[in-house]
C-alpha cells in the first residue's frame, strides 16, 4: 500500500510539473521596450490589427516600441455576447475571445505601458443578444451595457498605463453591407456617443479615427477601404497607423 501511495504521489507530481510547463509555455513573452522609446500597447480587433500588419512603415520606431495586443474578429466585450450580422447569422469569434477583455488585455500589460490604445467597437455596431433579447446598439439597454463594459476596461487599463487613448471608430464604408445593417450611420453615431461617455467616465483620452477618415462626417469618408468597407487598404495603412501612433504619443 505504501509503495502504491508513493508511486501515485510521484505520478501526480509529474503531471503537475508537466502542466506547469505547458501553462508557462502558453503565456506570451513580453516584448522588451527598446531603449529611448515609449512603450505603446494597442488593444483591439482586426481594424488596428491589420493596420499593424500592413502599416509598420508608419511607426516612428525611434520613438515607439509598438506592442500588438489585437485579436481578429473580437471586439473585446466581457463574456463576448453573441452578435448578429446583417444577414441575421451569428458572427463567429475565436476561442480566445470567449471571456473578452478580462482575459485578453492582461497578458499584454505585464510591463507598464507609457501609452495604451483601445481600438475596436466595429462589432459594437451590430445587434447583440443581451439577457435573452436582441438589442440594436441604439437601444437603451445596449447603450448602458456597452458603456459600462468600456468604462470598466478603460479603468483597468489605466492601472497598467500612464496614458490611455480610446479610439472612436469611423463610420462604415458603403461596401460594408456584408456585415453592417443598412442603418450603419445611426449605429455608428450611437456607438461613438457611448464611447465618448465611457472615456469621460474613465478619464481616458479620445482620438477620433472617424474624423481622420471622414473629415466632415459619414458622407465624406475617403475611399481607403475598398476591400470590405471596414479595413484600411494596404497602401493607406502606414499613414493611418502613423496618425494613430503619433496622435497618441505624450508630449515630448
Amino acid at each position: 500500500m505504501l509503495l502504491r501511495r508513493r508511486a501515485l504521489a510521484r505520478t501526480t507530481a509529474g503531471v503537475l510539473a508537466l502542466l506547469a510547463i505547458v501553462l508557462t509555455a502558453c503565456e506570451p513573452t513580453p516584448v522588451p521596450t527598446r531603449s529611448g522609446t515609449k512603450r505603446m500597447v494597442v488593444l483591439g480587433d482586426s481594424i488596428p490589427g491589420w493596420l499593424i500588419r500592413d502599416g509598420s512603415a508608419g511607426v516612428p520606431t525611434a520613438k515607439v516600441t509598438l506592442v500588438n495586443g489585437t485579436l481578429d474578429a473580437c471586439e473585446g466585450a466581457k463574456d463576448n455576447p453573441p452578435a448578429r450580422a446583417r444577414t441575421g447569422k451569428i458572427v463567429p469569434t475565436p476561442a480566445a475571445c470567449a471571456k473578452g477583455w478580462p482575459s485578453m488585455y492582461p497578458p499584454h500589460l505585464t510591463i507598464r505601458a507609457d501609452v495604451a490604445i483601445v481600438m475596436s467597437s466595429t462589432h459594437a455596431m451590430l445587434d447583440h443578444l443581451l439577457s435573452g433579447t436582441w438589442r440594436h446598439p441604439c437601444h437603451a439597454p445596449a447603450r448602458s451595457w456597452y458603456q459600462a463594459d468600456v468604462t470598466a476596461r478603460l479603468k483597468y487599463v489605466k492601472t497598467k498605463a500612464v496614458k490611455v487613448v480610446l479610439v472612436l471608430p469611423a463610420w462604415p464604408g458603403t461596401n460594408s453591407g456584408w456585415l453592417i445593417p443598412a442603418d450603419s450611420k445611426a449605429r455608428a453615431d450611437c456607438v461613438r456617443a457611448v464611447l465618448k461617455a465611457a472615456a469621460k467616465a474613465a478619464g481616458a483620452t479620445t482620438l477620433d479615427f472617424g474624423a481622420y477618415l471622414c473629415p466632415t462626417g459619414a458622407g465624406s469618408c475617403k475611399p481607403w477601404r475598398t476591400g470590405d468597407g471596414l479595413h484600411i487598404d494596404k497602401a493607406r495603412a502606414p499613414s493611418a497607423l502613423g496618425f494613430i501612433v503619433n496622435s497618441s504619443l505624450p508630449p515630448a
